[in-house]
């Protein structure tokens, strides 16, 4: 049987139905469900990339039905990329807050340490303490569907275009992040906080 655009996008959809309505009420609040929305990420990416490459085939054959077949894919692809955003979002404060906790726990543990050490150097107390390090939250994850890492990365918002310096204008996202990335944080008219992205691969 033949395929067309029709049958391709109802038996994609009919596929991904369970991440279109998992990422509905998308909620990372543990590991297992860290676990879930990485695999979903994984599956989301993946289905991207397959539907994309439906499309290629299906587009070369008809050059005179591009457009109708872009139209029928935009929603689709749509709803993916916004499955992927949100899942990236959802992991990426996940991340954060692990190694927030992390930090965290380290400090306090560090803390404890410096008091232990200020207690027995006034009481005269010779004390042996141990080397204690807090795991930090692994970069690359195996949630089952693949590999997911996580990487650093900035999100820039141009808040005032009227102050970007004018060798960054029209201005150009691109140049904005290369100068980001190059460690100058502070540009006028630009808000850069730091976020994490993930890198999924499938298999």
């Amino acid at each position: 049987m033949k395929e067309t655009p029709e049958t391709v996008i109802q038996q994609l959809t009919v596929q991904d139905q369970v991440l279109f309505e998992w990422v509905k009420n998308l909620q990372i609040t543990d590991d297992d469900s860290k676990r879930n929305a990485e695999n979903l990420q994984i599956g989301a990416k993946t289905a991207y990339k397959r539907a994309e490459g439906k499309q290629k085939e299906l587009l070369e054959p008809i050059k005179e039905a591009d457009s109708r077949i872009r139209d029928l894919f935009r929603p689709y692809l749509t709803r993916l990329k916004e499955c992927i955003g949100k899942l990236e979002q959802g992991l990426g404060a996940y991340h954060a807050e692990e190694i927030r906790l992390a930090r965290e726990e380290q400090e306090l543990i560090m803390a404890e340490q410096a008091a232990k050490l200020a207690e027995a150097e006034l009481s005269g107390e010779v004390v042996d303490l141990p080397t204690v390090e807090v795991q930090a939250p692994a970069k690359t994850s195996r949630p089952g569907m693949g590999s997911m890492g996580y990487r650093d990365d900035l999100d820039i918002q141009i808040v005032q275009p009227d102050l970007v310096p004018r060798d960054l204008c029209e201005p150009s996202m691109s140049k904005i992040r290369a100068r980001a990335k190059s460690g100058v944080k502070d540009i006028p008219g630009v808000l850069i906080t730091g976020k994490y992205t993930t890198v999924a691969k499938a298999g």
